[in-house]
């Protein structure tokens, strides 16, 4: 689950928590999910002090149609569980 959303520009931090009333770290989680993206060659890093902060940064060389599409696959393995797909064109 989602705790938070923060960040900057593209620079975005997507805390993942067990439970949103307790706020309970899921750091097991964003692991999961970072290993997920690597095997789609997404680069998802992970932060915070527990370690269950999505830290997502796309390349600089993406125009705002790829990085739709990253936030996007991000988003789906967050949501889904289940690996990272594309979003249908």
């Amino acid at each position: 689950m989602i705790g938070d959303v923060r960040g900057h520009g593209l620079m975005m931090g997507v805390e993942v928590v067990k439970d949103r009333g307790t706020k309970e770290p899921g750091a097991e989680i964003a692991a999961r999910i970072t290993e997920g993206a690597k095997e789609r060659n997404l680069i998802v890093g992970r932060g915070g002090t527990h370690g269950n902060v999505l830290r997502i940064n796309p390349p600089m060389c993406y125009r705002g149609e790829g990085y739709c599409v990253y936030r996007g696959s991000v988003a789906l393995r967050v949501a889904g569980g289940e690996g990272v797909r594309s979003p249908e064109r």
